[in-house]
């Protein structure tokens, strides 16, 4: 049976989030929340996420996961302010996100006590790994950012 697909677009930064129900069923899963940022304040906020969660909210949704797709540079995720708002939910990216972390904390300079080993998700998917999703599955599929030594770090 086809998902039920409700997109959110957040023209501040361009992007999209989705929340996917199972057909027939109360089940669903969000994916690339966003969390608002005003550039000139410096400050967030989360008024496209408390859109989305009185969405869930009304059709009275299960989400069992926040699916990131990537590390995002144009936006800010709501992925961890919406978790506590959804018991049970589970937050997760792709496993390759250690990658990115790893040079990310090279680059914006955070520093050797900052995680590289992708545990502020609740899971790192594997290519190919398969998610129970009401009676089907979702079938990750990685698209991979290059591995550690097969990219070059700018020399700033």
């Amino acid at each position: 049976m086809t998902p039920i697909v409700t997109p959110f677009f957040h023209k501040p930064s361009c992007t999209w989030t989705y929340l996917v129900q199972a057909a027939g069923s109360n089940l669903a899963v969000l994916i690339d929340p966003v969390l608002d940022f005003d550039s000139r304040s410096g400050r967030t906020g989360t008024q496209s996420a408390q859109e989305v969660l009185a969405v869930v909210q009304a059709k009275q949704l299960e989400i069992s996961w926040i699916l990131e797709t990537h590390a995002h540079a144009d936006h800010l995720s709501a992925a961890h302010w919406l978790r506590p708002q959804l018991p049970g939910s589970r937050v997760a990216i792709g496993q390759g996100i250690q990658s990115v972390q790893k040079t990310f904390r090279k680059i914006f300079n955070l520093g050797e006590h900052f995680p590289v080993d992708g545990s502020q998700f609740d899971h790192l998917f594997v290519d190919g790994e398969r998610v129970p999703f009401a009676d089907d599955t979702i079938q990750v599929i990685a698209t991979p950012w290059p591995h550690a030594g097969q990219h070059q770090l700018p020399d700033w």
